[in-house]
């Protein structure tokens, strides 16, 4: 039987997202042991340089991401496209920071194309 633990973070194509999430970011940040530690050790690795909405929102939606990739996988049998995940973790985190904030001044295909735009968007 898998892990919580394995699934969301220590799984080897799991931990490389996280890696470079964090290097896309300019964040060091030690994967913690547990999936229930990942939300404090995630959000003290932002610092204050970093927009609390995106930073956590990324975290989130990578979690999630990975649930419904392996849920396709496992009772649909349908590989998953580690290539192709981080743009749809993006594409996810545009949505709901759209939901959240009607003042979000890019769309989904802004945010894909120029992933930037979320590291340097603040709630007003």
């Amino acid at each position: 039987m898998e892990t919580s633990q394995h699934l969301f973070l220590h799984c080897k194509k799991v931990w490389k997202l996280w890696q470079n999430i964090c290097k896309w970011w300019g964040v060091e940040w030690v994967m913690p042991e547990s999936v229930g530690s990942w939300f404090t050790s995630w959000q003290d690795a932002s610092g204050n340089k970093l927009s609390g909405t995106s930073w956590m929102l990324i975290g989130i939606t990578t979690l999630w991401s990975v649930w419904l990739a392996r849920n396709e996988l496992v009772f649909n049998g349908k590989a998953i496209a580690w290539d192709s995940l981080f743009d749809l973790i993006l594409a996810r985190t545009s949505w709901w920071i759209q939901a959240l904030h009607s003042k979000f001044p890019y769309n989904c295909s802004q945010v894909v194309a120029s992933a930037e735009t979320l590291k340097q968007w603040r709630v007003m």
